[in-house]
C-alpha cells in the first residue's frame, strides 16, 4: 500500500510540474463558473420582473439541462484525456517502463499509484464545485444542498471512469497524442453505443448497458440508483484490469490464445457483475432532491403498493402515426426507462409491442402521398425503418385483437394487471408522453376500477362527443388532449331520458337542456337522486323553467333572469366568478392557489336556495369577489344516503367547461376554469381521479444576491480562484526549474 501512495505522489509531482494540469484547473474553474453565474442571473432577473419560478432555483442554475453541472457532464470528456495521455506512454517512450518492470514492484501497484493519482486530481475537480455550491448557497435562499451533492458525485464517477479509460488506453502506446485521441474515440463510443443495435434484443440490451448516456444524468436529476453506482464501478474495474493484464504481459510470454482468455475472463466477471446489479428487483434509490421530484408522488406509491405480482404494459404502434417512434424497435430500451419509478416498487413488469397499420390522423402523410394506400405507405415505411412487413398486422388483424378506432389509431398503451386492462395515452402536445397522473390514473383503474359518467342528452343538452364550440367533448372524451377526463380515470357514455340509467353510473351530467323534460323523465332522474346518485346539474339564462322543477326538492333553484358585470374589455354577460372562503374545505384546491385567476362564466344565472334544504348546501362559486353568498353561482350539496355522501353540483352556467370557454384561457386572459373542472370531478368522484400527483411546495425560489452581488461572484471565480492558481503554477513551475 505504502507503494500505492509513493507512486501516486510521484504522479501527481510529474503532473503538477507541467502547465497541462493547472491550466485545465484555470478552464474549469472559469467554464463552470461561468454558467454557474450566468444561471444565476437569469434566475434573478426572472425574479425582478415579478416571474413566478417554475421549478427551484437550485434546479435551475444546478441541475436544468443547460445548468452548471449539466455543462460539467457535457465536458469532461475534454479534460481527461490531456491528463491521462501521458499516464503509461510516457513511460514507454522515455524507457523507463523497463526499470519499472524490472523493479519488485507489483505491476498492479504501478497500474493503482497512478490510477490513485488521477482520483486525487478529479478531486480538485470536486473541490472547484463545491466552492460554487458554496457561492450557491450564499446566493440561493434554501438552498437543496443535497441535490447539488449528488450532481457533483456523478461529475465524480464520471470523471473516474474516464480515467480508468484513458489510463489503459495509455498503456497501449508510446505516443502521447495516439492516447488522447484514442481515448476521446472510446469516450465517444461509449457515449453512443445506445443506440446501436437496438433492435437486435440481445445484442440491443448488452449494447444499452455498456453505454455511458444518462447514467451521471440521474445524479445530476437528484437520484442516486445503485445501478448507475456499480456501472462506473464496473467501467473502472473493467479499464484498470485490462491495464494490468497489458503491462503484465512486459513480464511474462504468453500466447495469444492465453492472453485473450483472460481479457475474455475479465469482461465476463465484470459484464456478469454489471448484469446483476442492473436487476431492477435488487436496485437501490436514494432521493436526494428535497422535495422527492425524482420519485413518485405518495398517491402514486399507494396504488403501486396494491399492484401485486406480475403486470405488463402492451404497446400498440401504428407505424403510419406521428408517434410511432415512440414503440419502435430503437427506442425499447429507452422507452423501458420512462416507466423506472413505478418499477421501482414492482419490478415484474413486462412490455410487449405489436405493431400494425391503419388510417392515422397525419394528414400531411396523405397530402405528400395522394393516391397511396395505407398497405403501400406502410410497406415504405417498413422499409425505410428497416422493419419486416410480414410482422407488421394488418386491419383486420389488428381488430381481430382489439378494435382501436375509438383511439384515432393513434399510439397507444394498455396496461394490464389481474385481468385487468386501462389505457394509457400520449397526447397531441409538446410534451408527447403521459404524465404521473395519467399513468397512475390508468394503474388505479385495474386496483378500482374507472368512474363512470352518464350525459343525459335527447333534449338539447351539451354534448360530451361532438366538437361544437358549447360542447364538452375536449375537456371530457378528447383522447389526444392531456387534460381530458377519460385519460384521467373516468368513462363516458351519452344517454337519452328515456333509457333506463344503468346501476352503474357514478356520475350523471345533466347540462342546458333546450327542452322540458317529461313527468316520466324527471322522475327517473328523481329516482336515481333518491337513490344516492352523484349529480352535475348545468343551466343557462332562460333555462329556469325547464331546471327548476329538477332541482327545487334538492333545495336549490336557479334565479330569474341574468347575471351581469361591467367589463373595459369584454361583454357584460362575461362573468368572473370567485371562490367563496368555503371552497377549499371542499376539495377545491385551487381556491388557495390560484384565487386571482378567475373562473370565466359566459351568461350565467345565480342559484339560490329554496325552502327547507335535504342537503347540507356550501356556495363554491361567487360573484364580485366578495366573499358573500348572496350572488352565489355554484352549490355543492351533500348528504348522507344508506352510510354513502351524496355529492350534487348545481352551476349557473354551462360553458364553464366548454370548448369556447377552455380556449378563453388560452386566447383573452389566464382563467381558472380547466382547474376548476380538475376539482369538480376529483370531488364527485371522493378524490379518486384525478390522482392528485402534486408535489409539496420548494422553498428555494429566491436569488439572494442582487446584480452587484452577482458581478462579486464573477470577480472571484473569473479573476480571484484563475489568478491565484496561475501565480501558485508558475511559482511551482520556477522552483522546478531552479532544481
Amino acid at each position: 500500500m505504502k507503494t500505492v501512495f509513493r507512486i501516486a505522489r510521484l504522479e501527481l509531482s510529474a503532473m503538477f510540474y507541467s502547465p497541462i494540469a493547472w491550466l485545465l484547473l484555470v478552464i474549469f474553474t472559469f467554464m463552470t463558473s461561468r454558467i454557474f453565474t450566468m444561471w444565476l442571473g437569469f434566475a434573478l432577473a426572472m425574479q425582478g420582473q415579478g416571474a413566478e419560478a417554475l421549478e427551484p432555483v437550485t434546479v435551475t442554475v444546478f441541475a436544468g439541462n443547460l445548468s452548471a453541472i449539466r455543462s460539467v457532464l457535457n465536458d469532461l470528456y475534454l479534460y481527461i484525456p490531456l491528463l491521462t495521455m501521458g499516464l503509461i506512454s510516457r513511460e514507454l517512450q522515455s524507457g523507463s517502463i523497463k526499470l519499472l518492470m524490472s523493479s519488485p514492484v507489483r505491476i498492479s501497484e504501478i497500474i493503482f499509484g497512478k490510477y490513485l493519482a488521477m482520483m486525487i486530481y478529479c478531486l480538485l475537480l470536486v473541490v472547484i464545485l463545491v466552492l460554487i455550491m458554496v457561492a450557491g448557497g450564499l446566493s440561493i435562499e434554501s438552498m437543496d444542498y443535497s441535490l447539488v451533492i449528488s450532481g457533483i458525485l456523478g461529475v465524480y464517477l464520471l470523471a473516474c471512469s474516464y480515467a480508468a479509460i484513458g489510463l489503459f488506453l495509455s498503456s497501449l502506446t508510446s505516443y502521447q497524442v495516439v492516447a488522447a485521441i484514442s481515448t476521446f474515440a472510446v469516450f465517444g463510443v461509449l457515449l453512443f453505443l445506445a443506440g446501436v443495435g437496438q433492435s437486435i434484443p440481445v445484442l440491443g440490451d448488452v449494447l444499452y448497458w455498456l453505454s455511458m448516456h444518462g447514467r451521471a444524468d440521474s445524479f445530476r436529476d437528484g437520484l442516486i440508483a445503485s445501478k448507475h453506482v456499480c456501472y462506473f464501478l464496473a467501467v473502472i474495474a473493467l479499464f484498470l484490469s485490462f491495464s494490468i493484464l497489458k503491462l503484465s504481459q512486459g513480464r511474462k510470454i504468453e500466447s495469444p490464445g492465453v492472453k485473450a482468455g483472460k481479457y475474455l475472463a475479465v469482461s465476463l466477471a465484470v459484464f456478469t457483475f454489471g448484469y446483476v446489479t442492473s436487476i431492477p428487483a435488487i436496485t437501490g434509490y436514494l432521493d436526494m432532491t428535497r422535495i422527492k421530484s425524482q420519485t413518485l408522488t405518495d398517491a402514486s406509491i399507494e396504488i403501486m403498493k396494491q399492484i401485486k405480482g406480475p403486470w405488463k404494459i402492451s404497446s400498440f404502434v401504428n407505424i403510419l402515426d406521428p408517434y410511432a417512434a415512440y414503440g419502435l424497435p430503437t427506442g425499447r430500451n429507452a422507452d423501458y426507462d420512462r416507466y423506472e419509478r413505478y418499477v421501482r416498487f414492482n419490478p415484474e413488469l413486462e412490455m410487449d409491442y405489436i405493431l400494425y397499420y391503419d388510417t392515422s390522423v397525419n394528414d400531411a402523410l396523405y397530402d405528400a402521398n395522394p393516391g397511396k394506400s395505407n398497405e403501400e405507405l406502410a410497406r415504405e415505411f417498413a422499409e425505410r425503418l428497416g422493419l419486416d412487413f410480414d410482422e407488421i398486422l394488418s386491419p383486420s388483424e389488428m381488430r381481430a385483437i382489439v378494435d382501436l378506432e375509438a383511439e384515432q389509431f393513434r399510439f397507444v398503451r394498455h396496461v394490464e394487471w389481474n385481468g385487468q386492462s386501462a389505457p394509457i395515452r400520449l397526447f397531441r402536445d409538446t410534451y408527447r408522453l403521459p404524465f404521473e397522473e395519467h399513468r397512475s390514473a390508468a394503474l388505479k383503474r385495474l386496483i378500482v376500477g374507472p368512474k363512470k359518467v352518464a350525459v343525459l342528452t335527447g333534449h338539447g343538452e351539451r354534448s360530451a362527443y361532438r366538437k361544437g364550440s358549447s360542447d364538452y367533448q375536449k375537456i371530457l372524451t378528447e383522447v389526444s388532449y392531456r387534460g381530458a377526463m377519460i385519460s384521467r380515470g373516468f368513462e363516458f357514455s351519452e344517454l337519452s331520458p328515456d333509457e333506463a340509467l344503468p346501476d352503474d353510473i357514478d356520475i350523471l351530467i345533466i347540462a342546458d337542456p333546450g327542452t322540458a323534460y317529461s313527468e316520466t323523465e324527471r322522475q327517473k332522474v328523481q329516482d336515481y337522486i333518491a337513490a344516492g346518485g352523484n349529480l352535475i346539474v348545468a343551466g343557462e339564462p332562460g333555462k329556469q323553467a325547464v331546471l327548476n322543477p329538477l332541482v327545487e326538492r334538492l333545495g336549490v333553484r336557479f334565479s330569474p333572469g341574468q347575471v351581469f358585470q361591467d367589463h373595459e374589455d369584454f361583454p357584460s354577460d362575461v362573468i368572473f366568478a370567485g371562490y367563496s372562503d368555503t371552497a377549499a374545505s371542499y376539495s377545491f384546491e385551487h381556491a388557495a392557489g390560484l384565487e386571482d385567476e378567475p373562473v370565466v362564466l359566459t351568461g350565467a344565472v345565480a342559484v339560490g336556495l329554496e325552502g327547507d334544504a335535504p342537503f347540507k348546501a356550501v356556495p363554491i362559486l361567487v360573484f364580485d369577489g366578495e366573499r358573500k353568498t348572496s350572488d352565489t353561482l355554484a352549490y355543492a350539496l351533500t348528504r348522507i344516503v344508506s352510510g354513502k355522501e351524496q355529492r350534487i353540483m348545481v352551476i349557473g352556467d354551462a360553458d364553464f367547461m366548454s370548448l369556447a370557454e377552455l380556449s378563453r384561457g388560452r386566447v383573452d386572459l389566464q382563467t381558472n376554469n380547466e382547474p376548476f373542472v380538475d376539482d369538480l370531478f376529483r370531488w364527485m368522484s371522493d378524490g379518486h381521479y384525478p390522482v392528485d400527483t402534486t408535489r409539496a411546495d420548494f422553498p428555494d425560489k429566491k436569488v439572494l444576491l442582487d446584480r452587484s452581488g452577482i458581478k462579486r461572484l464573477k470577480v472571484i471565480f473569473y479573476g480571484v480562484i484563475p489568478l491565484l492558481l496561475t501565480v501558485f503554477a508558475a511559482m511551482l513551475l520556477m522552483r522546478r526549474r531552479r532544481q
